[in-house]
């Protein structure tokens, strides 16, 4: 944000280019030449670093065990023209079959709970508005709508940090208790507009929040946000400028304390109960488990495993055996931001690798080539 002062942002993001890679600046100043960016602590961390920030996934329950049967390794008859092999070399154990299940093992799942989630803020518009999208009681007609009625028009497109509401508008809703900082709101908004290039849209403060977008020329797009007070009292503004005059229209407002829609929260996986050892038999197949689903949740059929042909013999010195990998339910990180005005020394959860991977990068790092567009913190 504009004039911060030691305001600490944490991003959980997915590497989405190949190396090399650099860190580089994606806006510009334009309001002061001498304008300076200092960077005065960098910490980076594989994984989620931040208990505020990124899904915590709950450990589930053991996955049914399956033991293999030891896989008898090649007996080689020197001759001429074959290979043999030293006293000190072994075959390399090739892919065994795939384990056979003994006859009719019943599977049975425990009721699925949901993992508990950091909500982090998250947009999802849709070209066909509903009516029973909006799952909490909407407050947005006792705090705000009788000083701004609906449908709302908004024409100062062209003026940047312009205020939609003012403080003054939302005067009740900054002096509602449960309207404080850290606080879990979902925001819901039909939305037209006439401007040919996108505008954003958030309550001010703390880098903003309940940010979303407006589409280029938008015909009662719905859109839905799920994210935390950042500031109180706040007030709700457009982030950027419309190249033309234009007019943006709210034909729906409404706001609800916690998550207010199904659309946002992530889908976990089904959670499986502890089930006998099976043992496997590399010559033998039986038939396929049967599954005992419980009501509601519907398995496709599964069929059994088919042996997978054994090549011939390589030789190595030391034969590696790789285990079975374990399947974790997969998520999809969404990135995110829980910036802070004071910075703390425990909000890092993750060992910090900047001092290994860039210890010779001296810290605070000032960056004064401010209004110069992706400009280069950081080389590759």
């Amino acid at each position: 944000p504009a004039l911060a002062a030691d305001l600490e942002a944490t991003v959980v993001d997915e590497v989405r280019s190949a190396p090399p890679a650099a860190l580089v600046l994606s806006g510009a100043c334009a309001d002061a030449a001498d304008a300076e960016l200092t960077l005065a602590v960098i910490k980076l961390g594989r994984g989620s670093c931040n208990r505020d920030v990124g899904p915590t996934l709950k450990p589930t329950t053991p996955a049914p065990t399956v033991s293999f049967a030891p896989t008898a390794l090649p007996t080689l008859d020197p001759s001429p023209g074959t290979l043999t092999f030293l006293p000190s070399e072994v075959p390399s154990p090739r892919p065994s079959p795939q384990p056979t299940v003994s006859p009719q093992p019943t599977t049975s799942f425990a009721p699925t709970l949901l993992p508990s989630l950091s909500v982090v803020p998250t947009s999802l518009p849709t070209s066909a508005p509903t009516t029973d999208s909006f799952l909490c009681t909407d407050l947005w007609p006792s705090l705000v709508g009788a000083s701004q009625p609906l449908p709302l028009v908004f024409a100062e497109t062209q003026k940047k940090w312009a205020p939609v509401l003012t403080q003054e508008t939302l005067r009740l809703l900054n002096l509602d208790p449960d309207w404080r900082v850290g606080e879990i709101w979902t925001l819901q908004a039909v939305v037209s507009s006439t401007c040919p290039n996108e505008l954003g849209f958030g309550f001010y403060g703390a880098g903003g929040f309940h940010m979303f977008q407006a589409e280029p020329l938008a015909e009662e797009v719905e859109i839905t946000v799920v994210d935390r007070v950042g500031r109180v009292p706040t007030m709700l503004t457009v982030r950027n400028k419309c190249r033309q005059p234009a007019e943006v229209t709210f034909k729906s407002l409404k706001l609800g304390k916690g998550v207010c829609t199904l659309h946002n929260v992530p889908t976990p996986q089904p959670t499986f109960t502890p089930a006998p050892s099976v043992s496997a038999s590399p010559t033998s197949q039986s038939p396929a488990p049967t599954m005992s689903p419980s009501p509601g949740l519907v398995l496709p059929p599964s069929s059994a495993p088919r042996p997978v042909p054994t090549p011939a013999p390589t030789s190595t010195k030391r034969p590696t055996v790789t285990a079975p990998p374990s399947v974790a339910p997969s998520y999809s990180l969404v990135p995110s931001r829980a910036p802070s005005s004071v910075p703390t020394t425990d909000t890092f959860t993750c060992p910090d690798v900047w001092g290994q991977l860039l210890g010779d990068i001296q810290l605070p790092l000032r960056f004064t080539n401010t209004q110069r567009k992706w400009a280069q913190v950081l080389t590759p």
